[in-house]
């Protein structure tokens, strides 16, 4: 299941902006799929938040939010989500775009748990400011973790600091 929502502040009012994204983080937070938020990160970590907040299941919430430029927390967090160690059941991961090949492969051995059973079956929130497709087509982010992660894509276009 492939779902992309776009919400264009030029040619669409706030107001169905604004319900159109609602009702994309309802649809995001009743499944376990990853989820791909393209915005600037102003919007993208709130919509992130918001997502794990409201899949919380008996009010337990277990996220934990990396900056991918955290070589350090990204590593140990991976691991910890992995072993299903710590009650960690979303890890939102910012600006993705900036993991190098190691961390790629990394996060994609995690998302290709979801669904399996056992420990590491958390669920992953992936959040950009560029185009990663385009990252894909100059060969800087795998392809097969670029679909793994577009499972539901929630895109925020024409947004300050978003690109066309």
């Amino acid at each position: 299941m492939n779902l992309t929502s776009t919400g264009r502040a030029s040619s669409i009012d706030a107001r169905s902006v604004a319900q159109s994204l609602s009702l994309d983080i309802a649809v995001a937070a009743r499944t376990s799929l990853p989820v791909l938020i393209t915005a600037p990160p102003e919007f993208a970590l709130p919509v992130a938040a918001e997502i794990a907040m409201a899949s919380a299941v008996d009010g337990a919430v277990g996220v934990e939010v990396v900056d991918a430029a955290d070589e350090g927390h990204l590593r140990s967090t991976l691991r910890r989500a992995a072993s299903g160690s710590g009650g960690l059941r979303t890890v939102v991961i910012h600006d993705v775009h900036g993991l190098n090949q190691v961390q790629q492969s990394a996060l994609m051995n995690l998302v290709a748990r979801v669904g399996r059973p056992g420990p590491g079956r958390c669920r992953v929130i992936s959040t950009t400011s560029v185009s990663l497709f385009d990252r894909v087509v100059d060969a800087s982010f795998d392809s097969n973790l670029f679909y793994a992660l577009n499972k539901i894509h929630i895109r925020l276009d024409g947004l300050s600091g978003t690109p066309d």
